[in-house]
């Protein structure tokens, strides 16, 4: 199996281990079977429970004969792509978009990328008139852009074999700065929540969900089943009916439903504090509070925002024996610039 390519290598590797771990399931439970059912057929469930260990010793010494391999085994499969690349120069499927400023000139799902020119549609660029390669987030998430003269830019998905070919024929590296520091950013805001209190109200309005829709299967089971001559026949049509509405209920309606809705009842981040009851839940920036208060029952959040008739919205959150301690850490570890003021 050494000899394999990495493709094919990591086919077998994976084939060969599933198809034994079947095998040994396959004839233990045979094994098992022969044995209980039929005792005159006693030696031939012992040789298929004999199979099945087989199979199973079989599936450990191909994990540890090629699991040093398999390990890097995705790596190899980016070098054997890149190196067949190199050498077939066969157009690629991704999706790519040129602009110039901000203004979209054409996109398509064909790029040829040979050793002297890039080609996408109708355009052709040579490498050296490539200015750099950089990172770039725009309505479409992030890719690899190739700037050129004129202001044109060419964006290309940030796949590896379409950033080692870039890196390649250009002689430039890609330059990932901005992606990550965005990153980077993403990892600061993750790290900064935090979330206590379970929200009970959440829990007891999920049971209801449940219990209704089936109560609403049950019911409509009875009346049908109760308005038939024959009830029997009645009771078993209503049955039917009830389970075509209570699971598409439960399965469909209910994680609909509930897709928004917070486990928790508090919440912080670095940019934002929030509330959660039931499926009712409130996230509030820092930057639109004014100032914080509080007494023995409520937060209060005191926000640069006016209502309509011009007086100063005010939002509360109960407070809990957590709530004040945490907000006052939370604020001095991110340095926000907001005191918590006792009523």
């Amino acid at each position: 199996m050494k000899k394999l390519s990495p493709t094919k290598f990591k086919a077998w590797y994976t084939g060969l281990i599933l198809g034994f771990l079947l095998g040994f399931a396959i004839f233990l439970i045979s094994g098992f079977i022969f044995m209980s059912l039929n005792p005159e057929r006693l030696a031939l469930g012992i040789i298929l429970l004999g199979i099945g260990f087989i199979c199973l010793v079989l599936s450990w010494i191909i994990i540890a004969y090629g699991r040093k391999r398999m390990i890097g085994i995705n790596q190899e499969i980016m070098d054997e792509r890149f190196e067949k690349q190199c050498q077939t120069e066969d157009s690629l499927s991704v999706v790519w978009y040129l602009k110039q400023d901000t203004t979209l000139i054409q996109q398509g799902d064909k790029v040829i990328m040979t050793k002297e020119k890039l080609v996408v549609d109708t355009h052709s660029f040579i490498w050296k008139d490539i200015l750099d390669i950089k990172t770039k987030n725009d309505e479409n998430g992030w890719h690899m852009v190739l700037s050129f003269q004129d202001h044109f830019e060419l964006f290309l998905p940030l796949f590896d074999l379409i950033i080692r070919l870039a890196e390649h024929y250009s002689g430039q590296k890609l330059d990932d700065q901005s992606m990550q520091v965005d990153y980077q950013e993403h990892q600061t805001f993750h790290q900064s929540i935090k979330v206590w209190g379970i929200n009970k109200t959440l829990i007891l309005q999920k049971f209801l969900f449940v219990f209704l829709s089936l109560s609403l299967g049950v019911g409509i089971a009875l009346v049908i089943g109760l308005s038939f001559d024959n009830q029997d026949n009645g009771l078993s049509i209503g049955v039917i009916i009830a389970n075509l509405i209570a699971i598409p209920l439960i399965l469909i309606g209910f994680p609909k439903y509930f897709r928004d809705s917070q486990k928790f009842h508090y919440f912080l981040n670095k940019n934002a504090i929030g509330y959660a009851k039931g499926k009712k839940y409130m996230m509030v920036p820092f930057d639109i509070i004014e100032s914080i208060s509080y007494d023995d029952e409520k937060l209060y959040l005191n926000l640069t925002h006016l209502d309509d008739y011009g007086h100063p919205i005010i939002l509360y959150i109960p407070m809990d024996r957590y709530l004040h301690e945490r907000l006052n850490e939370h604020l001095a570890e991110y340095d926000i610039d907001k005191d918590v003021i006792r009523l």
